[in-house]
C-alpha cells in the first residue's frame, strides 16, 4: 500500500506517461528483505495520450528539461513525505546494492553503474534517473548532482491542474481511478474544495 507521498509521486509519472512498479522488495543476498524501491518507473519515446478523440500532451516541462521525450528514460524513486523529524536516508540511492537491483529490474545496468553517484546516466537507447519526491515547497532541481528532486507540492499542483485541464473526460471516470487519494483529488476539482 502506498502511503499519500508515494501516490502523488505515483500519479505525477503516471500523468507524464510513465508505466510504474511500486514497492519493488529489493533483496539481499542472503535473500532477507532488506528494502525496496518505492517507485520504479520507465516511460517509452514517442509516448502520446488521446482523451477522446483528441491528442493531449499536458508533460510537465519542469520534469522534462532533464529528460529526453525520444529515448526510453527509467526512473528510480525515493520518496520522503514526513516533516520535519522524519528520516533522511536514501537507503536505494547509497545501498549500491540496492541501486544495483534497481537498475538490474529496469534493463538499465551496465557494469560498475552503482558506483555513479550522479544523478543521471545516458546510454544510447535511453537515460536512467534518480529522483527524489520530498516534502519542501520549492521548485525542481538537481541536488548535489546526485539526485532530482521533485517537491511533493510541486507534483499536487501539477496533478490538479493536469485533471482541471481535462474535467470532462476524467472526472467523469474518477470512480475507476484505483486510489482513493487520486479520487480526491478530483472530488476537490470538481466540487473546488479543499475540505470534505
Amino acid at each position: 500500500m502506498l502511503n499519500y507521498g508515494e501516490e502523488l509521486a505515483y500519479w505525477y509519472l503516471r500523468l507524464n506517461g510513465f508505466f510504474i512498479i511500486s514497492n519493488f522488495v529489493l533483496h539481499t543476498e542472503n535473500k532477507t528483505m532488506r528494502g525496496d524501491a518505492d517507485l520504479l518507473a520507465i516511460r517509452l519515446p514517442g509516448t502520446v495520450e488521446y482523451i477522446g478523440r483528441r491528442e493531449v500532451s499536458f508533460d510537465d516541462e519542469g520534469l522534462f528539461e532533464y529528460i529526453d521525450k525520444n529515448k526510453i528514460v527509467g526512473v528510480i524513486a525515493e520518496v520522503k513525505a514526513g516533516f520535519k523529524n522524519s528520516s533522511d536516508k536514501l537507503n536505494i540511492f547509497t545501498d549500491k546494492n540496492k541501486l544495483k537491483k534497481a537498475l538490474h529490474r529496469l534493463g538499465m545496468y551496465e557494469e560498475g553503474d552503482e558506483e555513479d553517484t550522479r544523478y543521471k546516466k545516458e546510454r544510447n537507447g535511453y537515460q536512467v534517473l534518480k529522483v527524489l519526491f520530498k516534502n519542501i515547497n520549492s521548485d525542481i532541481d538537481i541536488e548535489n548532482d546526485e539526485y532530482l528532486v521533485i517537491p511533493l507540492h510541486y507534483a499536487e499542483k501539477f496533478i490538479k491542474d493536469r485533471l482541471k485541464e481535462n474535467d470532462v473526460e476524467k472526472l467523469g471516470s474518477w470512480v475507476f481511478f484505483p486510489s482513493n487519494l487520486f479520487q480526491l483529488l478530483i472530488w476537490q476539482i470538481k466540487f473546488d474544495s479543499n475540505s470534505i
